[in-house]
């Protein structure tokens, strides 16, 4: 009842792991049709239906962001945060002078 011990999880994961991915799920649906694959089979088979989907895959940057409010500082204090801000690619939600 089921598949021998080691010929699923651990392919996949070598597989995902060994992309330069993160935050990723893999699921692979075998469906038997009647052929043995044995174990050498069942792991090539897991293996290669992984690195297909991940050669298939369309990937998003992922950025970490971190939202910062500052308040009490002179327009020239401003100056002086915003340029460097703006280099680290940062970027001002909102700017309110009174």
């Amino acid at each position: 009842d089921g598949e021998p011990s080691g010929t699923a999880g651990r392919p996949i994961l070598a597989v995902v792991m060994g992309s330069t991915l993160g935050d990723l799920t893999a699921v692979v649906t075998r469906y038997f049709g009647g052929t043995k694959l044995g174990t050498g089979g069942l792991v090539k088979a897991y293996t290669e239906s992984v690195q297909m989907a991940l050669m298939e895959i369309k990937t998003v940057e992922k950025v970490a962001r971190v939202r910062v409010l500052v308040s009490g500082m002179t327009y020239r204090q401003y100056g002086n945060v915003k340029g460097p801000l703006e280099v680290l690619g940062g970027v001002v939600e909102e700017e309110t002078f009174g």
